[in-house]
């Protein structure tokens, strides 16, 4: 359950914030298969934190099991807070594949777009799920707000994504079952979402953030932030 961060100037690990179980509500405790996704300043475009998804905790007071929560990590004030729903939210899952962008908005603004897609809703054993969502934050980083996205092709859990300003990709994964004829558990399909429509609908919730000055902070990251949908 510790934070620790990564200079890659001076290639040294520096601690955050050490272990903190989860039963004192202070942090998500101890997690496994949970996702994180980096967040951005509103204006300089500087790192801001990073939201952290679901998993399995395990926990001395609250036990164990899988955890549907989202939390936002402030890497200034190295403390967690549990981010406050602003909509329905996904089932609680682990091994869930995970992706992020910045798609463009009016008045060369951008938005945080995390993404998240299958996993399995069970532990330990798999219950594979295809639901797919995608979510952005308020300006405080203090609320979430989740829309659904179109499920995947078939159940899956591990799989991976890659996002850019206008789509997201899922690549592999491993079927709970021999579903639709796959003559395997392990899959190689490539599949492709358009974002658009999805970033509309959480365009009056999400913090628009300056386009430039994200640019100029993680220009290969958000390379397709200036570009509005």
């Amino acid at each position: 359950g510790d934070v620790w961060s990564f200079d890659l100037k001076t290639r040294l690990w520096t601690l955050l914030m050490p272990d903190a179980p989860r039963s004192a509500k202070t942090s998500p405790g101890r997690r496994a298969g949970h996702v994180m996704t980096p967040v951005y300043s509103t204006q300089q475009g500087d790192p801001l934190g990073f939201v952290l998804y679901g998993g399995r905790f395990v926990d001395a007071g609250d036990g164990t099991g899988l955890s549907a929560d989202a939390w936002f990590f402030d890497i200034t004030q190295r403390s967690w807070r549990q981010l406050t729903l602003g909509s329905t939210q996904p089932p609680a899952r682990k091994y869930c594949a995970e992706a992020h962008t910045y798609v463009g908005m009016p008045g060369g603004k951008a938005m945080l777009l995390g993404l998240i897609m299958g996993g399995t809703t069970t532990t330990p054993a798999l219950s594979c799920t295809a639901d797919a969502w995608a979510f952005t934050l308020d300006c405080a980083a203090t609320t979430i707000y989740w829309t659904p996205l179109p499920n995947l092709s078939a159940p899956i859990y591990d799989s991976r994504a890659a996002a850019d300003s206008r789509a997201v990709y899922s690549f592999g994964g491993h079927l709970c079952g021999l579903e639709k004829g796959q003559p395997f558990f392990y899959t190689n399909d490539v599949t492709k979402l358009p974002l658009k429509p999805y970033a509309q609908a959480l365009a009056s919730q999400g913090c628009h953030i300056d386009a430039k000055a994200l640019l100029a902070a993680a220009p290969h990251s958000h390379g397709g932030a200036s570009e509005e949908l």
